[in-house]
Protein backbone atom coordinates (compact mmCIF):
# COMPACT_ATOMS: atom_id res chain seq x y z
CA UNK A 1 0.00 0.00 0.00
CA UNK A 2 1.23 3.69 -0.82
CA UNK A 3 1.14 5.67 2.53
CA UNK A 4 2.11 9.05 0.29
CA UNK A 5 -1.08 8.75 -1.78
CA UNK A 6 -4.01 11.19 -0.77
CA UNK A 7 -7.07 9.32 0.80
CA UNK A 8 -10.40 10.54 -1.25
CA UNK A 9 -13.00 12.85 0.31
CA UNK A 10 -14.94 11.02 3.00
CA UNK A 11 -18.67 10.62 2.43
CA UNK A 12 -20.70 11.52 5.84
CA UNK A 13 -24.18 11.18 6.68
CA UNK A 14 -24.79 12.24 10.25
CA UNK A 15 -27.33 10.64 12.51
CA UNK A 16 -28.59 10.82 16.34
CA UNK A 17 -27.67 7.75 16.62
CA UNK A 18 -25.30 5.76 19.49
CA UNK A 19 -23.72 3.63 17.27
CA UNK A 20 -22.18 3.96 13.89
CA UNK A 21 -22.39 2.10 10.80
CA UNK A 22 -19.39 1.77 8.27
CA UNK A 23 -19.04 0.61 4.57
CA UNK A 24 -15.68 0.99 3.33
CA UNK A 25 -16.03 0.58 -0.30
CA UNK A 26 -12.82 -0.48 -2.40
CA UNK A 27 -12.73 -0.70 -6.49
CA UNK A 28 -11.93 -3.89 -7.29
CA UNK A 29 -12.74 -5.68 -10.87
CA UNK A 30 -15.34 -6.68 -13.68
CA UNK A 31 -16.92 -10.42 -13.64
CA UNK A 32 -15.13 -10.85 -16.91
CA UNK A 33 -11.48 -10.33 -15.08
CA UNK A 34 -9.91 -13.72 -14.85
CA UNK A 35 -8.63 -11.82 -11.18
CA UNK A 36 -12.32 -12.45 -9.78
CA UNK A 37 -11.19 -16.35 -8.87
CA UNK A 38 -8.22 -15.68 -6.85
CA UNK A 39 -10.32 -12.44 -5.36
CA UNK A 40 -13.47 -14.86 -3.95
CA UNK A 41 -11.08 -16.43 -2.27
CA UNK A 42 -9.56 -13.16 -0.71
CA UNK A 43 -12.88 -12.43 0.44
CA UNK A 44 -13.75 -15.26 2.48
CA UNK A 45 -10.26 -15.18 4.19
CA UNK A 46 -10.53 -11.65 4.92
CA UNK A 47 -14.23 -11.26 6.40
CA UNK A 48 -16.84 -13.18 4.79
CA UNK A 49 -18.05 -15.49 7.48
CA UNK A 50 -16.81 -16.11 11.15
CA UNK A 51 -13.72 -17.52 10.55
CA UNK A 52 -12.93 -14.66 8.55
CA UNK A 53 -9.56 -12.46 9.71
CA UNK A 54 -11.56 -9.39 10.05
CA UNK A 55 -14.45 -11.12 12.18
CA UNK A 56 -11.58 -12.90 14.51
CA UNK A 57 -9.29 -9.77 15.22
CA UNK A 58 -12.13 -7.02 15.71
CA UNK A 59 -15.33 -8.78 17.06
CA UNK A 60 -13.99 -11.88 18.58
CA UNK A 61 -10.34 -11.01 20.03
CA UNK A 62 -10.97 -6.90 20.99
CA UNK A 63 -14.58 -7.20 20.83
CA UNK A 64 -14.59 -3.64 19.03
CA UNK A 65 -17.85 -4.41 16.71
CA UNK A 66 -21.03 -5.50 16.64
CA UNK A 67 -20.73 -7.37 13.63
CA UNK A 68 -17.80 -6.81 10.69
CA UNK A 69 -18.00 -8.68 7.49
CA UNK A 70 -16.85 -8.04 3.72
CA UNK A 71 -18.82 -8.94 0.36
CA UNK A 72 -17.37 -8.55 -3.06
CA UNK A 73 -19.51 -7.58 -6.33
CA UNK A 74 -18.62 -8.44 -9.68
CA UNK A 75 -20.63 -6.25 -12.54
CA UNK A 76 -19.96 -5.55 -16.29
CA UNK A 77 -17.22 -3.45 -16.40
CA UNK A 78 -16.10 -2.81 -12.69
CA UNK A 79 -16.54 -4.57 -9.10
CA UNK A 80 -16.32 -3.73 -5.66
CA UNK A 81 -15.75 -4.98 -1.63
CA UNK A 82 -17.54 -3.28 0.79
CA UNK A 83 -16.19 -4.52 4.13
CA UNK A 84 -19.33 -3.05 6.91
CA UNK A 85 -19.31 -2.92 10.50
CA UNK A 86 -21.58 -1.80 13.46
CA UNK A 87 -19.70 -0.49 16.20
CA UNK A 88 -19.75 2.28 19.26
CA UNK A 89 -18.63 5.77 17.84
CA UNK A 90 -15.72 5.47 20.11
CA UNK A 91 -14.45 2.70 18.49
CA UNK A 92 -14.18 3.76 15.35
CA UNK A 93 -10.64 4.94 14.56
CA UNK A 94 -9.10 1.54 16.41
CA UNK A 95 -11.25 -0.14 13.84
CA UNK A 96 -10.14 1.81 10.85
CA UNK A 97 -6.73 0.84 11.59
CA UNK A 98 -6.82 -2.46 12.13
CA UNK A 99 -8.92 -2.81 8.98
CA UNK A 100 -6.39 -1.03 7.02
CA UNK A 101 -3.96 -3.14 8.93
CA UNK A 102 -5.52 -6.25 7.28
CA UNK A 103 -5.93 -5.24 3.56
CA UNK A 104 -2.11 -3.92 4.39
CA UNK A 105 -1.34 -7.46 5.51
CA UNK A 106 -2.85 -9.60 2.61
CA UNK A 107 -1.33 -7.53 0.12
CA UNK A 108 2.26 -7.69 2.19
CA UNK A 109 2.27 -11.19 2.83
CA UNK A 110 0.44 -14.30 0.71
CA UNK A 111 -1.84 -16.33 3.04
CA UNK A 112 -0.73 -19.41 3.95
CA UNK A 113 -1.66 -22.96 2.52
CA UNK A 114 -3.74 -24.35 5.05
CA UNK A 115 -5.95 -20.55 4.92
CA UNK A 116 -6.13 -20.76 1.59
CA UNK A 117 -7.64 -24.44 1.83
CA UNK A 118 -10.27 -23.62 4.68
CA UNK A 119 -11.59 -21.08 2.30
CA UNK A 120 -11.69 -22.97 -1.09
CA UNK A 121 -13.48 -25.46 0.72
CA UNK A 122 -15.72 -23.01 2.35
CA UNK A 123 -16.88 -21.34 -1.19
CA UNK A 124 -16.69 -24.60 -2.91
CA UNK A 125 -19.08 -25.90 -0.28
CA UNK A 126 -21.21 -23.19 -0.84
CA UNK A 127 -21.31 -23.62 -4.67
CA UNK A 128 -22.36 -27.31 -3.70
CA UNK A 129 -25.31 -26.25 -1.58
CA UNK A 130 -26.32 -23.49 -3.52
CA UNK A 131 -27.24 -26.15 -6.50
CA UNK A 132 -28.96 -28.38 -4.17
CA UNK A 133 -32.86 -26.72 -5.26
CA UNK A 134 -33.97 -26.19 -8.85
CA UNK A 135 -34.71 -22.92 -8.26
CA UNK A 136 -30.93 -22.09 -7.56
CA UNK A 137 -29.84 -23.92 -10.52
CA UNK A 138 -32.22 -21.83 -12.53
CA UNK A 139 -31.00 -18.80 -11.56
CA UNK A 140 -27.76 -19.79 -11.81
CA UNK A 141 -28.09 -20.70 -15.06
CA UNK A 142 -29.74 -17.17 -15.78
CA UNK A 143 -26.87 -15.03 -14.20
CA UNK A 144 -24.46 -16.74 -16.49
CA UNK A 145 -26.38 -16.06 -19.59
CA UNK A 146 -27.43 -12.37 -18.75
CA UNK A 147 -23.30 -11.86 -17.56
CA UNK A 148 -21.74 -13.73 -19.58
CA UNK A 149 -23.60 -14.49 -22.87
CA UNK A 150 -22.54 -18.42 -21.97
CA UNK A 151 -22.95 -20.82 -19.02
CA UNK A 152 -20.17 -22.09 -16.52
CA UNK A 153 -20.96 -24.66 -15.30
CA UNK A 154 -20.39 -25.48 -11.74
CA UNK A 155 -17.80 -27.81 -11.97
CA UNK A 156 -15.98 -25.43 -14.08
CA UNK A 157 -15.94 -22.70 -11.47
CA UNK A 158 -15.02 -25.16 -9.37
CA UNK A 159 -11.57 -26.17 -11.24
CA UNK A 160 -11.02 -22.11 -11.41
CA UNK A 161 -11.14 -21.71 -7.62
CA UNK A 162 -8.75 -24.90 -7.05
CA UNK A 163 -5.92 -23.60 -9.01
CA UNK A 164 -6.01 -20.05 -7.35
CA UNK A 165 -2.49 -19.87 -5.44
CA UNK A 166 -1.32 -18.27 -2.28
CA UNK A 167 0.69 -16.17 -4.66
CA UNK A 168 -2.50 -14.68 -7.17
CA UNK A 169 -4.50 -13.98 -3.89
CA UNK A 170 -1.50 -11.55 -2.64
CA UNK A 171 -1.09 -10.40 -6.25
CA UNK A 172 -4.97 -9.25 -6.45
CA UNK A 173 -4.61 -7.58 -2.75
CA UNK A 174 -1.86 -5.75 -4.03
CA UNK A 175 -3.67 -4.59 -7.02
CA UNK A 176 -6.96 -3.57 -5.16
CA UNK A 177 -6.01 -2.32 -1.89
CA UNK A 178 -4.48 1.11 -2.49
CA UNK A 179 -5.96 4.12 -0.63
CA UNK A 180 -7.07 5.65 -3.96
CA UNK A 181 -9.38 2.50 -4.51
CA UNK A 182 -11.00 3.13 -1.19
CA UNK A 183 -14.19 5.45 -0.34
CA UNK A 184 -15.68 6.04 3.08
CA UNK A 185 -19.33 5.72 4.37
CA UNK A 186 -20.56 6.44 7.45
CA UNK A 187 -23.87 6.69 9.00
CA UNK A 188 -22.52 8.37 12.70
CA UNK A 189 -23.24 11.25 15.13
CA UNK A 190 -19.98 12.39 14.18
CA UNK A 191 -20.07 16.05 13.02
CA UNK A 192 -16.75 15.14 10.81
CA UNK A 193 -14.94 12.56 9.73
CA UNK A 194 -11.85 14.58 8.73
CA UNK A 195 -9.90 13.19 11.69
CA UNK A 196 -10.03 9.38 10.38
CA UNK A 197 -7.69 10.51 7.52
CA UNK A 198 -4.57 9.29 9.70
CA UNK A 199 -6.60 5.53 10.39
CA UNK A 200 -6.97 5.24 6.82
CA UNK A 201 -3.53 6.13 5.07
CA UNK A 202 -1.23 5.62 8.18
Amino acid sequence: MSPGRQFPPKQTSTKDTEQTQLALGIRTCSRHDDRRYAFRLLNTILGENMSSRLFQIIREDRGLAYSIYSAPSFLEDSGDLVISAGLDTDNLVKTLSLIIGELRRMADTPPSAAEVRRARDYVLGQIDLGQESTENQMNWIGEQLIGYGRIFSPNEVKRRLRRVTPGEIRSVARDFFRPDRFNLALVSPLKSARHLTKALVP
